[in-house]
């Protein structure tokens, strides 16, 4: 059997889900970057390769595998949020040197291709796959509420331009609004009506609106809650959600009517999952 590994930060969220659950689920071995060593057939970095001003962990995974594969999540929210997409990976590209780079949508893939289109006469020598973000295995497939509050689980800083105008609008809907900003928030979609999947300025860089990974809208849908969501293309080059599709393009939107219709919505259902972003992860690896 070729000899892989999973590797990242073990204490981050998105490491353990993606890196932490799948090595497991896939039967091979997780280790910390901190604690990376010897040398593999295949590596597959999650997220972050840096750690500390004295370490480079981007030289220390290249030379530790024949094969690197590079699953960068939101890697670029502790780097270059600002970044054009494509110079974004292209950098990446120049720090790691990469075999394989995995989108987590449409959106994201066409950003990974003009990087790799954009060296030259020759493209970079890297092959990209797909595998959009899995819901957290533990959100509940029963959990919507139609007359339960309407929640926000995640940063804070993607929602705080407009949650004084939200707020208001919840108050005169007579809809409690449920704010988590904590790394279990996803508890909070239970006996929700409606998720907030908001990404609002000054956040809405291009980065965020083309290449963040979508687990609020998977975790929606493992809920089966309806979605307010902003226009992002890695939202809508995965999944159609009513209402907000103008939201974060407008100075003052009309979040009352926004949430209002979103409420009315469809609820969201058949979440990619575990299993599901395991089965990609084989076929990827040769599994």
């Amino acid at each position: 059997m070729t000899n892989i590994a999973f590797t990242g930060r073990r204490a981050l969220g998105g490491v353990k889900m993606r890196g932490v659950a799948v090595a497991d689920k896939l039967g091979v071995p997780f280790v910390d970057l901190s604690e990376l060593s010897g040398r593999y057939d295949t590596l597959v970095l999650v997220k972050y390769w840096t750690h500390g001003k004295d370490s480079d962990y981007a030289k220390i995974s290249r030379r530790s595998c024949t094969r690197l594969v590079f699953d960068p999540l939101d890697v670029f929210s502790g780097t270059k949020p600002d970044a054009e997409p494509s110079l974004f990976w292209s950098w990446c590209w120049n720090r790691l040197h990469f075999d394989d780079l995995i989108a987590t949508s449409p959106a994201c893939a066409e950003t990974m291709e003009t990087a790799r289109a954009s060296h030259g006469d020759v493209p970079a020598p890297f092959v990209i796959h797909q595998a959009p973000h899995h819901a957290d295995p533990r959100v509940g497939p029963d959990w919507y509420n139609p007359n339960g509050p309407v929640v926000y689980a995640g940063g804070v800083r993607f929602i705080a331009s407009a949650l004084p105008r939200i707020q208001a609008a919840c108050d005169r809907l007579g809809r409690r609004l449920l704010l988590d900003y904590r790394r279990d928030c996803w508890e909070r979609l239970k006996g929700a009506a409606l998720a907030l999947h908001l990404r609002l300025p000054p956040e809405d860089t291009p980065l965020n609106r083309h290449a963040k990974p979508q687990v609020k809208l998977e975790n929606a849908a493992a809920a089966g809650v309806p979605c307010l969501a902003t226009p992002d293309p890695c939202v809508t080059s995965l999944r159609e959600v009513r209402g907000g599709l103008t939201a974060h393009r407008e100075h003052n939107p009309d979040w009352q009517s926004l949430i209002d219709d979103s409420l009315d919505g469809d609820t969201l259902s058949n979440p990619v999952t575990l299993d599901h972003h395991c089965a990609r992860m084989a076929r990827i690896l040769g599994l």
